[in-house]
Protein backbone atom coordinates (compact mmCIF):
# COMPACT_ATOMS: atom_id res chain seq x y z
CA UNK A 1 0.00 0.00 0.00
CA UNK A 2 1.30 3.44 -0.92
CA UNK A 3 2.11 5.39 2.25
CA UNK A 4 0.67 8.60 0.82
CA UNK A 5 -2.72 6.89 0.51
CA UNK A 6 -2.83 6.66 4.30
CA UNK A 7 -2.95 10.43 4.56
CA UNK A 8 -6.21 11.88 3.27
CA UNK A 9 -7.09 14.38 1.99
CA UNK A 10 -4.06 15.05 -0.15
CA UNK A 11 -4.16 18.74 0.68
CA UNK A 12 -3.41 17.82 4.30
CA UNK A 13 -0.40 15.81 3.15
CA UNK A 14 0.79 18.77 1.15
CA UNK A 15 0.47 21.00 4.20
CA UNK A 16 2.51 18.55 6.26
CA UNK A 17 5.15 18.52 3.54
CA UNK A 18 5.14 22.30 3.53
CA UNK A 19 5.73 22.32 7.29
CA UNK A 20 8.61 19.93 6.81
CA UNK A 21 10.01 22.16 4.10
CA UNK A 22 9.70 25.25 6.28
CA UNK A 23 11.45 23.53 9.19
CA UNK A 24 14.18 22.27 6.86
CA UNK A 25 14.70 25.79 5.56
CA UNK A 26 15.09 27.13 9.09
CA UNK A 27 17.55 24.31 9.86
CA UNK A 28 19.64 25.31 6.84
CA UNK A 29 19.58 28.94 7.99
CA UNK A 30 20.87 27.93 11.43
CA UNK A 31 23.69 25.87 9.86
CA UNK A 32 24.70 28.84 7.70
CA UNK A 33 24.64 30.98 10.81
CA UNK A 34 26.99 28.58 12.64
CA UNK A 35 29.36 28.59 9.66
CA UNK A 36 29.45 32.40 9.60
CA UNK A 37 30.07 32.49 13.33
CA UNK A 38 33.01 30.10 13.05
CA UNK A 39 34.69 32.22 10.37
CA UNK A 40 34.97 35.03 12.92
CA UNK A 41 34.78 37.56 10.10
CA UNK A 42 31.15 38.59 10.55
CA UNK A 43 29.89 41.01 13.19
CA UNK A 44 28.25 39.15 16.09
CA UNK A 45 25.02 41.12 15.77
CA UNK A 46 24.72 40.05 12.14
CA UNK A 47 25.20 36.37 12.94
CA UNK A 48 22.72 36.70 15.80
CA UNK A 49 20.02 38.37 13.73
CA UNK A 50 20.38 36.49 10.44
CA UNK A 51 18.40 33.43 11.66
CA UNK A 52 15.69 35.75 13.04
CA UNK A 53 15.32 37.64 9.77
CA UNK A 54 15.66 34.80 7.26
CA UNK A 55 13.62 32.45 9.43
CA UNK A 56 11.07 35.23 9.65
CA UNK A 57 10.50 35.15 5.90
CA UNK A 58 9.67 31.46 6.27
CA UNK A 59 7.31 32.20 9.15
CA UNK A 60 5.53 34.97 7.24
CA UNK A 61 5.15 32.75 4.17
CA UNK A 62 3.67 30.02 6.36
CA UNK A 63 1.12 32.45 7.79
CA UNK A 64 -0.04 33.26 4.27
CA UNK A 65 -0.07 29.77 2.77
CA UNK A 66 -0.93 27.35 5.62
CA UNK A 67 -4.34 26.82 7.23
CA UNK A 68 -4.46 27.92 10.86
CA UNK A 69 -4.26 24.43 12.36
CA UNK A 70 -1.14 23.48 10.42
CA UNK A 71 0.44 26.88 11.03
CA UNK A 72 -0.05 26.52 14.77
CA UNK A 73 1.61 23.10 14.62
CA UNK A 74 4.52 24.67 12.75
CA UNK A 75 4.92 27.45 15.33
CA UNK A 76 4.55 24.99 18.21
CA UNK A 77 7.46 22.94 16.82
CA UNK A 78 9.54 26.09 16.49
CA UNK A 79 8.74 27.04 20.08
CA UNK A 80 9.81 23.62 21.29
CA UNK A 81 13.02 23.92 19.28
CA UNK A 82 13.71 27.35 20.79
CA UNK A 83 13.24 25.98 24.31
CA UNK A 84 15.66 23.14 23.59
CA UNK A 85 18.24 25.49 22.07
CA UNK A 86 18.00 27.76 25.11
CA UNK A 87 18.94 24.82 27.34
CA UNK A 88 22.00 24.15 25.17
CA UNK A 89 23.23 27.65 24.37
CA UNK A 90 26.78 26.53 23.67
CA UNK A 91 25.56 24.56 20.67
CA UNK A 92 24.20 27.76 19.11
CA UNK A 93 27.00 30.31 19.55
CA UNK A 94 25.75 32.67 16.86
CA UNK A 95 22.21 32.95 18.15
CA UNK A 96 23.30 33.34 21.77
CA UNK A 97 26.41 35.46 21.16
CA UNK A 98 24.88 38.38 23.04
CA UNK A 99 26.47 38.76 26.49
CA UNK A 100 23.50 40.33 28.25
CA UNK A 101 20.59 38.35 29.63
CA UNK A 102 18.07 37.69 26.86
CA UNK A 103 14.92 35.64 26.45
CA UNK A 104 14.33 36.77 22.89
CA UNK A 105 14.95 33.44 21.17
CA UNK A 106 12.20 31.74 23.20
CA UNK A 107 9.77 34.66 23.04
CA UNK A 108 10.17 34.95 19.26
CA UNK A 109 8.19 31.82 18.22
CA UNK A 110 6.11 31.66 21.41
CA UNK A 111 4.69 35.14 20.88
CA UNK A 112 3.85 34.39 17.25
CA UNK A 113 2.16 31.17 18.38
CA UNK A 114 -0.04 33.09 20.82
CA UNK A 115 -0.85 35.83 18.32
CA UNK A 116 -1.62 33.33 15.57
CA UNK A 117 -4.01 31.53 17.93
CA UNK A 118 -5.81 34.76 18.79
CA UNK A 119 -5.74 36.64 15.48
CA UNK A 120 -5.80 34.21 12.57
CA UNK A 121 -7.65 34.17 10.26
CA UNK A 122 -9.98 37.03 11.26
CA UNK A 123 -7.16 39.54 11.80
CA UNK A 124 -4.51 38.33 9.38
CA UNK A 125 -3.37 41.88 8.71
CA UNK A 126 -2.80 42.54 12.41
CA UNK A 127 -0.83 39.31 12.75
CA UNK A 128 1.37 40.05 9.74
CA UNK A 129 1.98 43.60 10.95
CA UNK A 130 3.05 42.37 14.39
CA UNK A 131 5.27 39.67 12.93
CA UNK A 132 6.89 41.96 10.37
CA UNK A 133 7.59 44.69 12.93
CA UNK A 134 9.57 42.16 14.94
CA UNK A 135 11.18 40.27 12.07
CA UNK A 136 11.72 42.76 9.25
CA UNK A 137 12.06 45.95 11.30
CA UNK A 138 13.59 45.15 14.69
CA UNK A 139 16.17 42.73 13.27
CA UNK A 140 17.62 44.99 10.53
CA UNK A 141 17.46 48.01 12.86
CA UNK A 142 19.54 46.14 15.44
CA UNK A 143 22.16 45.30 12.80
CA UNK A 144 22.35 48.88 11.49
CA UNK A 145 22.54 50.24 15.03
CA UNK A 146 25.37 47.88 15.96
CA UNK A 147 27.38 48.61 12.82
CA UNK A 148 26.94 52.35 12.53
CA UNK A 149 25.50 53.62 15.81
CA UNK A 150 26.85 54.32 19.27
CA UNK A 151 25.00 52.50 22.02
CA UNK A 152 23.64 54.45 24.97
CA UNK A 153 24.93 52.31 27.89
CA UNK A 154 21.84 52.37 30.12
CA UNK A 155 19.47 51.29 27.34
CA UNK A 156 21.95 49.36 25.14
CA UNK A 157 20.33 50.96 22.07
CA UNK A 158 21.53 53.57 19.60
CA UNK A 159 19.84 56.56 18.00
CA UNK A 160 20.89 55.28 14.57
CA UNK A 161 19.18 51.96 15.26
CA UNK A 162 16.04 53.68 16.53
CA UNK A 163 15.91 55.96 13.48
CA UNK A 164 16.24 52.89 11.25
CA UNK A 165 13.44 51.20 13.20
CA UNK A 166 11.17 54.23 12.73
CA UNK A 167 11.78 54.43 8.98
CA UNK A 168 11.45 50.70 8.29
CA UNK A 169 8.39 50.45 10.54
CA UNK A 170 6.67 53.25 8.66
CA UNK A 171 7.45 51.61 5.30
CA UNK A 172 6.22 48.17 6.43
CA UNK A 173 3.01 49.63 7.82
CA UNK A 174 2.33 51.56 4.63
CA UNK A 175 3.05 48.50 2.48
CA UNK A 176 0.49 46.54 4.50
CA UNK A 177 -2.18 49.14 3.72
CA UNK A 178 -2.01 51.36 6.79
CA UNK A 179 -2.60 55.04 5.88
CA UNK A 180 0.76 56.84 5.78
CA UNK A 181 0.15 59.11 8.76
CA UNK A 182 -1.05 56.20 10.89
CA UNK A 183 1.90 54.09 9.73
CA UNK A 184 4.34 56.79 10.89
CA UNK A 185 2.55 57.34 14.21
CA UNK A 186 2.33 53.61 14.92
CA UNK A 187 6.00 53.17 14.07
CA UNK A 188 6.97 56.10 16.32
CA UNK A 189 5.06 54.62 19.26
CA UNK A 190 6.66 51.21 18.77
CA UNK A 191 10.12 52.76 18.28
CA UNK A 192 9.92 54.66 21.56
CA UNK A 193 8.71 51.53 23.31
CA UNK A 194 11.50 49.39 21.80
CA UNK A 195 14.17 51.83 22.95
CA UNK A 196 13.40 51.24 26.63
CA UNK A 197 12.81 47.47 26.60
CA UNK A 198 15.62 45.11 27.67
CA UNK A 199 16.50 41.40 27.88
CA UNK A 200 14.94 40.50 24.52
CA UNK A 201 11.45 41.02 25.91
CA UNK A 202 10.77 43.22 22.89
CA UNK A 203 10.34 39.99 20.91
CA UNK A 204 7.08 39.73 22.86
CA UNK A 205 6.08 43.35 23.32
CA UNK A 206 6.77 44.64 19.78
CA UNK A 207 4.48 42.20 17.91
CA UNK A 208 1.81 42.42 20.61
CA UNK A 209 1.82 46.23 20.66
CA UNK A 210 1.85 46.37 16.85
CA UNK A 211 -1.08 43.96 16.52
CA UNK A 212 -2.97 45.84 19.23
CA UNK A 213 -2.55 49.17 17.45
CA UNK A 214 -3.87 47.58 14.25
CA UNK A 215 -6.93 46.00 15.88
CA UNK A 216 -7.88 49.07 17.94
CA UNK A 217 -7.32 51.87 15.43
CA UNK A 218 -7.81 50.33 11.97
Amino acid sequence: MNFLNLCQPYTSCEHILYIGGYLFSIGVIILINRFLKKTGKVHSEITRKIPHILGGFVIIQGAISLPKTFYLIFLAILTLGALMSYRHKKQFPGIYSVSRRSYGTILYPLTLLVLATLLLPAYTGAFLYGAMMMILVDGPAAIVGSLFGKKIPVYEKSLVGSATFLILGSVIGYMLGIPLMFAIIFSLIITIHEFFVKWGIDNFTIPVLSALLWVVFL
